[in-house]
């Protein structure tokens, strides 16, 4: 252990863990709101000619690069505090460019918000997994040491501040709808359609015709049946309006992001301890096919083992190792398949149940409901883990994420049963935050020797998962995206399962 951790470990009576997390956790909670208010946007307010969801596809191709090939380097030179900062400014600009959207204001942006946005999540993973450590270390110095696991002490950090994440969620969504719902009936300016208004009543709005009748036949292709190919390029500006918010709430609702970020960045800057710089960082001896240790050569000369070129290519060479060991290739397929499953969530569900049937208005009050069960599902993750163990959940997971998709094969939304989309989104809200637990716990359980490369990879692989989820969006119909998804969870269950068939065998 070098000296640096040595100080970490001997002040962590003094320090408290708790505290760091709950400022982490809020102020990221604020910056991932503001965020996640806009992203759930982009396929609505910026559906024409695909330019909300190809933005979203740019930043997740851009960030599934460099969340392999800069964000491990972030980390392990600039210390996870300014890797989670500097990674929420480049979300700022992502959400200040949003004042304008436009090809030429909103692809800039998504490319520099995409070379960093792995960092923020991996700069947190590795936060909370530290001062997981460093809880489970201030209890083992105690006069009666606990006798939990440091696995346990992660999986409990990791769940409570992903209930602050999915509060993000609910948090932005709630500002959404508020703003959008306050700004609805003024009437929007770029507005060009004559033939058709909006019909608004207490729980949904919808598309009429002039006489008031409602239209059927834009109903019945909403939900599995959207095919936005055939309105997002060719569509005219009646079959535009329902998904474009009035451009005033739209300023308003894009000014109180911006704020909310800026004021959380700097409490992070002011108020957070700097945690070891080279926690985690891997080198380059293989003692067999799945462990990295860092060991160094007598034969190398002293400046060279300190130069930054030889971290550099230290560096490289573990992420290699990492990415090709056997247990990460059975987790690679359930990493993209979350990435598949979070893009579908952003890009499909708020469009096709949503704002085709109810409204863009009400986006944010159907994420709200996510959030709220993501919530409570986090929350009751720590009694429920332990009770059915890591296998138990993870088929439930899986049942429940299977549930879903079916519902929403089988289900014809339509604004007098808005109520079943209130049940998806919350079945939605449940399954994503147990798939988040699950990832970030397994990480933790499998790569603890190579946490920073781990958490970066991990990141660059479902970030490929969101590129393609997005990049087929405005292409594919909702239902063949939903058959090829269920494929994809199948697949990455058994991968699930063979892992951990080879970590217990690794064990005896």
């Amino acid at each position: 252990m070098d000296e640096e951790k040595k100080a970490f470990y001997v002040n962590a009576r003094t320090i408290s863990t708790r505290s760091n997390l709950y400022k982490l956790s809020i102020t990221f909670m604020l910056c991932y709101a503001a965020y996640a208010g806009v992203l759930s946007l982009q396929s609505s307010m910026n559906v024409e000619e695909g330019l909300g969801t190809t933005s979203v596809m740019v930043t997740f191709i851009t960030s599934s690069i460099s969340a392999v090939f800069l964000v491990p380097y972030m980390v392990d030179f600039m210390g996870s505090k300014n890797t989670i900062i500097f990674g929420e400014f480049a979300m700022l600009v992502y959400i200040a460019a949003n004042f304008y959207p436009s090809w030429y204001t909103l692809m800039p942006a998504a490319i520099f918000y995409g070379l960093t946005e792995s960092a923020p999540w991996a700069g947190t993973s590795v936060y909370v997994t530290i001062l997981g450590e460093r809880r489970w270390q201030k209890k083992r110095c105690r006069a009666s040491p606990t006798d939990k696991s440091k696995e346990s002490y992660s999986y409990g950090f990791y769940t409570l501040f992903n209930a602050f994440v999915i509060g993000g969620d609910l948090i932005g969504s709630g500002i959404q709808a508020a703003v959008l719902n306050a700004f609805n009936n003024v009437q929007n300016p770029t507005s060009t359609a004559s033939n058709s208004s909006l019909y608004i009543s207490s729980s949904f709005a919808y598309a009429t015709t002039p006489s008031g009748d409602i239209k059927q036949s834009s109903l019945s292709e909403c939900g599995a049946k959207d095919c936005p190919s055939k309105y997002a390029y060719n569509g005219t500006d009646e079959d535009l309006d329902k998904y474009n918010p009035n451009p005033v709430g739209v300023y308003v609702l894009i000014s109180l992001f911006v704020a909310m970020s800026i004021t959380s960045m700097a409490v992070q800057f002011f108020s957070l301890p700097n945690l070891p710089s080279n926690y985690g960082k891997q080198l380059l001896h293989e003692n067999n096919e799945d462990t990295i240790e860092m060991k160094e050569t007598n034969l190398m000369e002293p400046e060279m083992k300190t130069s930054k070129l030889f971290k550099a290519q230290k560096q490289l060479k573990a992420i290699f190792l990492h990415i090709v060991s056997p247990k990460h290739l059975l987790m690679m397929p359930f990493l993209f398949y979350y990435g598949v499953y979070y893009g579908f969530l952003v890009a499909d569900f708020t469009r096709a149940y949503i704002s085709c049937t109810a409204g863009v208005e009400k986006v944010g009050i159907t994420i709200a409901v996510l959030a709220i069960s993501g919530a409570i599902a986090s929350a009751l993750g720590t009694k429920i883990i332990p009770a059915i163990g890591r296998r138990g959940f993870i088929i439930l997971t899986g049942s429940l994420n299977l549930a879903v998709y079916i519902l929403s094969l089988t289900w014809q939304p339509t604004p007098d049963n808005i109520w079943i989309t209130y049940l998806i989104a919350s079945m939605h809200g449940v399954t994503d935050v147990m798939f988040l637990s699950l990832q970030q716990g397994l990480i933790a359980l499998y790569f603890e020797d190579r946490l920073g490369i781990a958490f970066g990879v991990k990141n660059g692989i479902s970030n490929l998962g969101i590129a393609l989820a997005t990049g087929w969006s405005t292409a594919l119909c909702v239902y063949t995206k939903i058959y090829v998804q269920i494929g994809l969870l199948g697949i990455s269950l058994i991968c699930l399962a063979l892992l951990d068939l080879k970590f217990l065998r690794s064990r005896k």
